[in-house]
């Protein structure tokens, strides 16, 4: 079969990419990524793609680097595809590169409302990258390298593909010629002060002398850890599926789950957390933190990882999150320390527009919690949060009262939130305390039978 052939079948194949779909090419000019952008230019009336070309100058090659992006231009103007280009500054080191490189094509996919992002990862980059994750003392995930398919790193909703990653550099090279190609070239790969170029330049020729099939040999050694992988995802998500809750910003699991975890499962659900999250690869030793953390830990201590995530210790679960990510308490918070004087009776909006306050001469409709209160005459309302030091007297205590942090300890409240619970003041003294479930209300404000001036309190969302 001819390479153009063997791709298209690999794409039915595998199901890589859904007719009709948006793809995003990356594209830098030189022989890999050329092979890829007119290989998926002849492929793209059979598959009803709609193909849109993307080049980033890192800023590190000067007059080079703007020369390689007008090729690029050049190439894509010649098949008649729409082409972005972009430029990074002040980047420090691959890292520093790779994360512009990737944050510059999901910004680019947005804008041109591609999901999958196909980039020209091939045989020989595989290879390598076993090898340096070898190097490095990676884990099963390192030895696994790349795969065909998978969410863009930092970007989890894109999806990035690898549609050459089956083929050699020479096979690229030799398409290349024979359709009369001409790629650029971009000295930066002969630098042996590179990592990768020292091993593709040095190393792994030292190794062919020892095993002329030592590049088979690393491929098949990548192919088997990423089924070994696919495996025990299996059997993570078999394990977690009752007690995991995911959203974009917040991945929440219950720790008696974790702790029944086997050591390999306890570390690829951390590892698997993260990068749902678009969280930066981590190093071994962040991994052993956090799973030891999350095993041992005691309720509220937290630890910052990179990326700006954290792992955060409630009383029942472990969470992993953004840092900057809003609570995700399902009852009313205030967010503002300033008193909210309160209409009695009638509705008072919490700030933020998301709930409502009721305060009622007769019952109020609905499941809402809500408490019933006697108020004294001409009494002065207001919604506020928790003062230092403040006490109120609880339902079950006698009349004796508690501190308010410790009433909120023993109700296993979260202590991220307990600064923005409601509290609804009679005259300055707490009647009732607006939790997720309930409208608590202080023992001297309970309404008896037949109490005149008895007010129905609830606070509930906006329908």
């Amino acid at each position: 079969m001819t390479l153009q052939q063997r791709i298209a079948l690999l794409i039915r194949q595998q199901q890589l990419i859904p007719p009709g779909s948006r793809l995003l090419l990356a594209v830098s000019g030189g022989t890999d990524s050329l092979v890829l952008l007119h290989l998926f230019s002849r492929l793209s009336p059979e598959f009803d793609l709609s193909p849109h070309v993307a080049s980033l100058d890192h800023g590190l090659r000067g007059t080079d680097g703007a020369a390689d992006a007008a090729f690029v231009r050049e190439q894509a103007d010649q098949l008649g595809l729409q082409v972005t280009l972009g430029t990074a500054e002040r980047l420090r080191g691959e890292a520093d590169a790779r994360r512009a490189r990737y944050d510059f094509l999901a910004a680019t996919a947005r804008a041109c409302g591609a999901q999958y992002v196909a980039v020209a990862h091939h045989a020989d980059d595989q290879a390598e990258t076993v090898l340096l994750n070898v190097l490095r003392g990676s884990g099963l995930r390192g030895l696994a390298a790349m795969r065909l398919s998978a969410p863009l790193p930092g970007h989890p909703q894109l999806t990035l593909l690898r549609p050459l990653l089956h083929i050699r550099r020479s096979e690229l090279q030799d398409w290349c010629h024979a359709q009369g190609l001409a790629p650029r070239q971009d000295a930066s790969n002969r630098d042996l002060r590179l990592r990768r170029n020292r091993l593709r330049h040095e190393t792994l020729p030292a190794l062919r002398k020892m095993n002329p099939r030592v590049d088979q040999a690393l491929l098949r050694l990548a192919g088997t850890a990423a089924q070994d992988i696919d495996f025990i995802q299996q059997q993570l998500a078999a394990a977690t599926e009752n007690s995991l809750r995911c959203s974009p910003q917040r991945i929440r699991l219950a720790r008696s789950t974790f702790d029944g975890l086997h050591p390999v499962l306890q570390r690829h659900f951390v590892l698997d957390a993260l990068r749902r999250l678009g969280g930066q690869e981590i190093s071994s030793g962040h991994v052993k933190s956090l799973v030891a953390l999350a095993k041992t830990g005691v309720t509220g201590q937290r630890l910052s990882l990179p990326g700006a995530l954290q792992l955060r210790l409630e009383y029942e679960d472990l969470i992993l999150e953004h840092s900057d990510a809003a609570p995700d308490w399902p009852g009313p918070l205030l967010c503002s320390d300033n008193p909210l004087a309160v209409c009695n009776p009638g509705v008072t909006i919490l700030p933020g527009g998301v709930w409502r306050l009721y305060i009622s001469t007769t019952r109020i409709a609905g499941k809402c919690p809500q408490a019933r209160l006697a108020l004294p005459p001409g009494a002065t309302l207001t919604l506020g949060t928790r003062l230092a030091g403040e006490r109120f007297d609880p339902p079950g205590l006698g009349g004796h009262t508690q501190s308010l942090k410790d009433w909120m300890i023993n109700r296993h409240l979260p202590r991220d939130i307990r600064q923005q619970i409601p509290l609804l003041r009679v005259n300055g003294a707490i009647a009732t305390i607006f939790t997720d479930t309930q409208a608590v209300p202080a023992t001297r404000f309970m309404a008896r039978a037949g109490v005149a001036n008895a007010r129905y309190c609830a606070i509930y969302r906006n329908r």
